[in-house]
């Protein structure tokens, strides 16, 4: 029978975690060069893939891992500190008041997105939607929407930079990649092109142009989702989506 583990020991000395390794622990993992001791409860509860894995039986003669420290389960492609934010949702001082900056639930919503705990996947998405605008910028909510499959945060941060002055940046650019890239270029176009058919057609109508802000901002949203190929949605009077 497989192992649990599936990746290769640090070859550093694992050093116990200061606050993660726990007198009444019943499961110990190594992540780099830590040990965490903690309560299997958890995984097995909140996670099919952990309660898969630790329904698995030893090999005949092997000790079990995860109950010693020369023996513990190895997770692999995470870092000490990744595991250490997403144990914090467990053990957190005040059960229940979880208040993180925006890149500790990244973090968390990486690990949970990965292991299929899908109740701290959308309590960590819930609790970066509670975040203003202004604390996560566009650029940085599309790759988030991205890297986790958000689909009702791509709107919104397209919008924004498809209607600011500014293009973007090579920064941005790198950080969004080139398909995000031709797609706003060609969402800005797009816009700028109902801009100037709106402009003739007021001075058609109206001599003058007319000052329109929600029928503006109504055609841009659903010009950015058209081409994004998700649905339309509506802008209220407030600027708000609906």
């Amino acid at each position: 029978m497989e192992s649990k583990s599936i990746f290769l020991p640090s070859l550093e000395e694992p050093q116990r975690h200061a606050e993660y390794y726990l007198d009444d622990g019943n499961v110990i993992f190594q992540v780099e060069a830590t040990l965490f001791k903690v309560h299997r409860f958890f995984f097995v509860r909140h996670s099919e893939l952990f309660r898969s894995m630790f329904s698995l039986p030893s090999g005949d003669g092997k000790k079990e891992e995860g109950q010693c420290d020369e023996h513990p389960i190895h997770l692999p492609i995470v870092t000490a500190q990744d595991f250490e934010n997403f144990l914090w949702i467990f053990y957190a001082p005040n059960f229940g008041e979880y208040v993180a900056p925006v890149e500790k639930w990244c973090s968390i919503l990486g690990l949970a997105t990965r292991w299929e705990f899908d109740g701290i996947r959308s309590l960590a998405i819930r609790k970066l939607n509670e975040f203003p605008d202004g604390d996560i910028p566009p650029v940085d909510r599309l790759v988030i929407a991205h890297r986790f499959q958000l689909e009702d945060w791509l709107l919104k941060p397209y919008v924004s930079l498809v209607c600011r002055p500014a293009p973007l940046t090579v920064d941005e650019g790198k950080k969004l990649g080139l398909e995000d890239v031709i797609l706003l270029c060609r969402a800005r176009e797009e816009i700028k092109h109902r801009e100037q058919l709106l402009d003739r057609n007021q001075e058609i109508y109206y001599g003058t142009r007319v000052n329109e802000p929600l029928i503006e901002r109504q055609s841009v949203w659903n010009a950015v989702a058209h081409l994004l190929g998700i649905p339309e949605i509506v802008v209220s009077s407030r600027g708000n989506t609906q």
